[in-house]
């Protein structure tokens, strides 16, 4: 049966290339807005993409002839990531000049929870950067 293989376009240039693997073997590489017609033998599939530390979780589908499975960036992460870190330093620096105790708890505990989403973002949500969308004929 033949499944098309598609990747949209996102609102930004972006030149990563999804990897995508079918029962665990890589078939195809996608560029942004690209899409491909790939041959699928057996059902149900186990499907995954990838590209560098990041990805998608494998979803096990069941596909007929004529379907489309679209990949999507995931916007809450894919748009938040590159600026996580930004308000440590900021943050770090006020709370070195801030003499009264009840502030620097404050910035204390603002710091600790960016640093802790920072890493929520490195190492739990990297299999959540990718959305599979399955189109049904």
């Amino acid at each position: 049966m033949r499944v098309t293989l598609k990747r949209t376009s996102s609102s930004w240039w972006d030149e990563r290339k999804y990897k995508i693997f079918i029962q665990g073997d890589q078939v195809t590489t996608l560029k942004e807005g690209e899409s491909r017609v790939v041959e699928i033998a057996a059902n149900p599939i186990t499907v995954e993409a990838k590209f560098s530390w990041y990805g998608s979780k494998r979803e096990k589908l069941f596909v007929n002839d004529g379907d489309t499975l679209e990949f999507i960036d995931n916007i809450r992460y894919s748009r938040q990531a590159p600026f996580v870190g930004v308000p440590i330093p900021i943050l770090f620096l006020l709370y070195r000049g801030v003499e009264i105790l009840w502030l620097r708890w404050i910035f204390a505990t603002s710091m600790l929870a960016i640093l802790f989403w920072f890493f929520y973002i490195l190492f739990v949500a990297r299999k959540r950067w990718i959305i599979i969308h399955h189109e049904k004929h």
